[in-house]
């Protein structure tokens, strides 16, 4: 039965693309797959226990890896699993995701364990940059607002997330917008040239610049000038627009009181 269930749990693991191993817990000895070399860089005979392993294991997770793999080992759980920083033969470390199963003789005492290590790297870099992003965003001056990539024709595409800006330009609550389209914003001034120009842009997912007046939820108008561009995920396949949104009420006004004296000027200089 034991001999089944070894069998049966490196096959699950084997069949996978991530490095595989075998730890014989009585032994102390750690075997790997081929693929540990040309991932990590190191050869197998050089991490062949558990000591040699940790040393790998970054020191600001060490302890807590060690000591979780440790209690599971000498607990009753079959499985166990944790995240960490491996260090590479090049001195670099990857983020990892490792995962493992025991295997216990009739008394509950593990024997062997049977594992995975993924190289999460990229994953958790794009996780950091999305983090970053999304501060960036919450905490713009400027209006942001994203909707999908979907249905420009019809309803319009549904809107996704507004910053804090976004609800204090317009007054809308984030759970009164989200789900809504953009064209919620529009009303019997908006310029429809200029989004008549703004659809045919998206339609071929172009970036796109205008200006045009917006409505507010208590129906007050303002000119804003905003740029929508879209965004494409990992493969190519455009998911999403973004739009970052700027008030440019005083700037128009300002613009038609200097055409108001200049009609004014011109006027008084004729004959």
């Amino acid at each position: 039965i034991l001999e089944k269930g070894k069998n049966s749990y490196q096959l699950v693991l084997q069949s996978t693309n991530n490095v595989t191993w075998e730890y014989d817990i009585g032994l102390d000895k750690l075997e790997w797959s081929e693929n540990f070399t040309s991932l990590f860089g190191h050869r197998s005979e050089q991490i062949g226990n558990i000591t040699e392993l940790a040393e790998k294991i970054h020191p600001e997770d060490r302890e807590v890896t060690l000591n979780g793999f440790k209690k599971a080992l000498s607990g009753m759980d079959q499985k166990w699993h944790g995240n960490y920083r491996f260090q590479k033969a090049d001195g670099s470390y990857a983020y990892v995701f490792e995962q493992c199963v025991f295997i216990r003789n009739r008394e509950g005492k593990a024997i062997q364990a049977f594992g995975a290590l993924q190289d999460v790297t990229t994953k958790k870099e794009r996780e950091h940059q999305l983090s970053l992003m999304e501060k960036v965003v919450k905490s713009a001056n400027d209006p942001i607002l994203i909707t999908e990539a979907e249905q420009i024709d019809g309803p319009g595409p549904r809107i996704v997330y507004v910053n804090d800006a976004f609800v204090r330009q317009t007054g809308y609550l984030k759970e009164e917008i989200i789900g809504e389209n953009p064209r919620i914003l529009q009303g019997p001034k908006s310029n429809k040239k200029e989004l008549a120009r703004l659809k045919k842009a998206m339609e071929k997912w172009h970036s796109c610049q205008i200006e045009t007046i917006n409505y507010k939820k208590n129906g007050e108008e303002y000119w804003v000038e905003f740029s929508v561009v879209p965004i494409a995920n990992e493969n190519g396949r455009f998911t999403n627009f973004i739009s970052i949104q700027r008030q440019i009420t005083e700037r128009k006004k300002k613009n038609e009181i200097k055409e108001i004296f200049q009609k004014i000027r011109m006027a008084v200089s004729q004959p």
